[in-house]
């Protein structure tokens, strides 16, 4: 936050509407004119930041002092949406709020590499996991998606097994003869 006067700065808060404002999480002045701040949590939308100091509280200074939340990503889709137990590469993951993408997931276990492609897509490579129905996850600044099922199920698909052949046995043929 940049300003002035903010030597014995005694809050910052963060206000959808005065008086309902909300004390950020930490701040520390940095000089008579910077302070560093963590937002409290919040929700999508824009606040007011505010500065207390032993002079008073800062006025609204709309735009200037216009803090607004991002809200976190979530996953539509996700194609294709399975794979084999040894992973899988360029699974396309489509939903909304990835800029700033830290992270990705197929069931807790991170991708094994990533590419931020837009803030609407991902291509990642699917770890190798066991088998079944996982839930790919984006994490950014702002959160981790939240559970999408099924828009955000991938199946990690075991490899077939022969258990029984039948008949078991039979008459060998040359093609010819």
């Amino acid at each position: 936050v940049t300003g002035t006067n903010f030597i014995g700065a005694t809050a910052v808060n963060f206000c959808t509407s005065v008086p309902v404002c909300t004390a950020a999480t930490t701040f520390h002045v940095d000089s008579a004119t910077q302070i560093t701040v963590t937002s409290p949590a919040g929700s999508a939308g824009t606040d007011d930041v505010r500065v207390t100091t032993t002079s008073g509280q800062s006025p609204v200074n709309s735009p200037a002092d216009h803090y607004t939340y991002q809200p976190a990503p979530t996953v539509t889709s996700v194609v294709p949406a399975s794979g084999t137990l040894a992973g899988q590469p360029n699974v396309v993951i489509t939903g909304t709020n990835f800029v700033g993408a830290s992270a990705v997931s197929f069931g807790g276990t991170p991708a094994t590499t990533f590419t931020f492609n837009s803030p609407t897509q991902i291509t990642a490579t699917a770890p190798a996991e066991g088998a079944g129905i996982v839930q790919v996850r984006v994490t950014t600044p702002s959160g981790q998606s939240a559970l999408n099922p099924p828009n955000d199920n991938y199946t990690y698909q075991a490899p077939p097994t022969a258990s029984i052949a039948s008949p078991s046995s039979g008459n060998t043929y040359s093609v010819g003869q």
